[in-house]
């Protein structure tokens, strides 16, 4: 894991960084958000690496530019709406003393749009 700042240099400096080891050889990058995949993108190719076969990548947060990238990103959508909504509707019945202070488990589903980044044999819409 790489803690960095959530721009495309901050993608590009981590995977330069995740890499510099060979003997700590990554299979696979997770992206938190679509600029830092954009840097790691930038950053394979100086690397020497390829992806899917070198390196399988995923990413949080489909770019704008998604459909430019090659091969296609796998992202996982972006569901903090549905978390915030979550959030507000057990605030405002704690508020209101709908369900006390019971504990709550909420399941929010997410959106997979499959690419060939991930090491898929083909990408699906």
């Amino acid at each position: 894991m790489r803690v960095t700042n959530w721009e495309i240099n901050g993608g590009d400096e981590a995977v330069r960084d995740l890499f510099k080891d060979s003997a700590k050889r990554r299979t696979a990058v997770f992206f938190a958000n679509s600029q830092l995949l954009l840097g790691g993108y930038k950053a394979f190719n100086p690397l020497k690496l390829a992806i899917p076969s070198d390196v399988a990548v995923v990413s949080f947060d489909p770019p704008y530019v998604i459909d430019s990238l090659i091969p296609r990103p796998t992202t996982l959508q972006a569901f903090e709406e549905k978390i915030g909504l979550a959030a507000a509707r057990f605030l405002l019945d704690l508020i209101q003393d709908k369900k006390s202070n019971r504990r709550q488990t909420v399941r929010i589903r997410g959106s997979l749009r499959l690419g060939v980044s991930c090491g898929c044999s083909e990408a699906t819409t």
